[in-house]
This record gives C-alpha cells, sequence and structure tokens, in this order.
C-alpha cells in the first residue's frame, strides 16, 4: 500500500505552455478576479509541459489526473499557499476550478482584504506571475526515458490548494547535491519492471538528499 504525503509544485508562467494562461486579471467591481493554470499536462515533444525534480528525475502530470480530485472538493485559494493569506474556496464558490486539455485551471474573485488588494496590485503590476499547487498523488507510474527516471501522475487523490506566487521558478531547481544516477543501480532498463522500482527507489533516496518533497512507499 502506497502512503503518500503532501507536495507542491511551483509553474512558471512564462513557459510556451502556460504563457496564454499566466496569472491574469479584471478588476471590475470591489476585489476583481484572477484566473490562470495552476497546472499545466505533459504533451510529448514539448519539455515545457515536464518538471525537472532533479538531474535525473523528471515529472509528469498525465492528462485528466485532477479530475476525481477537484469533484466536490472544499479547495481552496491561497496567496505563497499561506493559510492565513485566504483568497477563495469552491465551497463558498469564490473559486472556480476546472480542467480542460491544457491543464487545471482556476478562478477566484479577489476579496476586499489587505490580502486580496495586495494580489491586485501585484498583478496589475506584473510583479505576480505564477501559479502554485498542493496535492496528495492517488496513483503514480516510474518509467525510465533516455536516461532519465521518469515520474508520471497519473490520479491525484487530494487537491488542497491553488496559489498565485511570488517565485514561480520550480522549488527543485534550487537545491544542490549529488545527481540521482549516482544512486542508480546496473541494468536500469525500460521495460523491467524490477528496474524501474529500484530505479524509482534510487531516484527517491537521490531526491531526498536535496530536499525534494517526493512520496515514499511502505
Amino acid at each position: 500500500m502506497n502512503n503518500f504525503y503532501p507536495e507542491r509544485r511551483f509553474t512558471a508562467t512564462t513557459s510556451a505552455a502556460a504563457n496564454d494562461g499566466s496569472v491574469r486579471a479584471s478588476f471590475g467591481g470591489a476585489g476583481g478576479k484572477v484566473r490562470g493554470y495552476a497546472a499545466v499536462f505533459y504533451k510529448p515533444g514539448d519539455p515545457s509541459t515536464q518538471f525537472r525534480l532533479a538531474p535525473d528525475i523528471i515529472e509528469r502530470l498525465a492528462p485528466g489526473c485532477f479530475d476525481e480530485a477537484v469533484k466536490g472538493a472544499d479547495v481552496v485559494a491561497l496567496f505563497n499557499h499561506d493559510p492565513s493569506m485566504l483568497l477563495g474556496r469552491t465551497k463558498s464558490r469564490t473559486l472556480r476550478l476546472s480542467t480542460d486539455a491544457r491543464g487545471l485551471r482556476y478562478e477566484v474573485d479577489l476579496p476586499d482584504t489587505t490580502t486580496g488588494r495586495d494580489v491586485r496590485a501585484l498583478v496589475k503590476r506584473g510583479d505576480l506571475s505564477g501559479a502554485s499547487f498542493g496535492f496528495i498523488v492517488g496513483l503514480d507510474e516510474w518509467t525510465r526515458e533516455a536516461g532519465m527516471c521518469v515520474r508520471t501522475i497519473v490520479a491525484v487523490k487530494v487537491l488542497y490548494d491553488v496559489s498565485p506566487v511570488t517565485s514561480p521558478a520550480y522549488a527543485g531547481a534550487r537545491v544542490s547535491g549529488g545527481s540521482a544516477s549516482e544512486a542508480a543501480p546496473a541494468g536500469f532498463d525500460e521495460g523491467d519492471d524490477d528496474a524501474v522500482e529500484a530505479g524509482a527507489e534510487a531516484a527517491r533516496s537521490a531526491a531526498r538528499g536535496r530536499n525534494i518533497n517526493l512520496h515514499e512507499k511502505s
């Protein structure tokens, strides 16, 4: 049985995959609205739709992986994942989530609060241009491709929040340490299930050394 832990991903909205779905806003009414893509699905041949967790680890979101997680869920919109900076929630319909061929879309009605006014001003000035999401994986698959360990998230079990963030760069890119290949076993071949699992575990071990928040298996 898999034991999954909360994870977060940061979407750089200047990428080719998200530049037409970046943090945007309309400012009619008291607070206005902010909308964008909190996550983008993997598109073969487009490297901007996959995430580099470490030099030798790539993560991809399979189309449809959020379908079950958004059904009836009480998801919140936060600024920078801070629960004290609430922007909206699905339960009150001030946050609306949907999925399409590109990814997970969100639209939030900004509140007339200090946080809401700050976000409105930062988006209007162009200072705030990234998005992120907090989640727990329900099902993932590990494979080997072109010398890389590839994690594909097939289903998200829980979606906690979507957040406009000030730093859209992926968190794993900032940490340093040895590469995952240092721990990868010999004979790591495509199609070899035992080797793929062994390589995935080796990737997890290497990722832990970089403070990358992957799930663990028990």
